[in-house]
């Protein structure tokens, strides 16, 4: 799972689309169904904003609830204020990702613990998946950067 070359990608461009693809969610939106089964749009924001957040946590080797949760344990959703806070993680989870040392040794997302240029990447696929899952929910275009679909292809 990690990265082609060797290189260490930017999780960044995935995260600002999915950050601009939620900005764009309308209220009577939020319970449209999506590609995910079980899911409508506001779970699939939960599980964006929970997923940002534990591999955020994952990067900084914060190992505790917020990483040791299997996501599928319950059905995620969205309190009132999850513009500002799905807005925030998104900016903190590939902030946590450009620290080299965030790629090195092991970690735990989701319960799983496994070696940390695994999870980076994991948390980039994550990102381009769940973002097509919201933009084909909302109706939106989306057009995830090349380099990031090639990372989330192996």
């Amino acid at each position: 799972m990690t990265p082609p070359d060797d290189s260490l990608p930017d999780l960044g461009p995935a995260a600002m689309a999915v950050a601009a693809l939620a900005d764009r969610v309308t209220p009577d939106q939020l319970d449209d169904p999506t590609p995910c089964p079980d899911y409508a749009v506001r779970n699939v924001l939960g599980h964006l904003s929970g997923l940002s957040l534990a591999f955020r946590d994952a990067a900084l080797k914060n190992v505790g609830p917020t990483t040791d949760t299997d996501p599928g344990a319950s059905l995620p959703d969205i309190g009132d204020d999850w513009r500002p806070v799905l807005a925030a993680r998104l900016t903190e989870l590939p902030a946590a990702w450009r620290s080299p040392g965030a790629w090195e040794g092991m970690t735990q997302a989701g319960g799983v613990t496994f070696p940390a240029a695994d999870a980076g990447v994991v948390a980039l696929n994550e990102l381009v998946v769940h973002g097509w899952d919201l933009a084909r929910a909302t109706g939106q275009p989306y057009a995830p950067e090349p380099a990031d679909l090639e990372v989330a292809y192996t």
